[in-house]
């Protein structure tokens, strides 16, 4: 992405049983750290099937690696006035950041 100012790699993933969806506004990053780039924030995947999980898996190469994940999130769809989004984020199975609702799209 050209115009990440900080020159990262942005690697879309991809699974059979994830839908890509995008939006043409801007999306506002609340924490204003680390500058993900539009293209990147305007972009995301939802399951196929509402009612399931969305899992991402991630296998390192030895359990000795270090590794750090930084998650964007941001909800990119509109939902209704009675409605909301709220998930957990699961590290090796077990809860690492719990019942996050993200703050709805405007």
């Amino acid at each position: 992405y050209p115009e990440d100012i900080y020159d990262r790699f942005w690697i879309p993933s991809s699974q059979p049983e994830w839908k890509h969806i995008k939006t043409s506004q801007n999306v506002v990053d609340s924490m204003k750290t680390y500058n993900p780039p539009q293209d990147v924030m305007k972009s995301a995947v939802i399951p196929n099937i509402s009612s399931e999980p969305l899992s991402y898996y991630w296998n390192l190469e030895t359990s000795d690696d270090e590794t750090y994940a930084f998650l964007y999130i941001a909800d990119i769809q509109k939902v209704g006035d009675n409605e909301f989004r709220e998930f957990q984020i699961l590290a090796n199975g077990k809860v690492d950041f719990g019942l996050y609702t993200p703050m709805k799209f405007e």
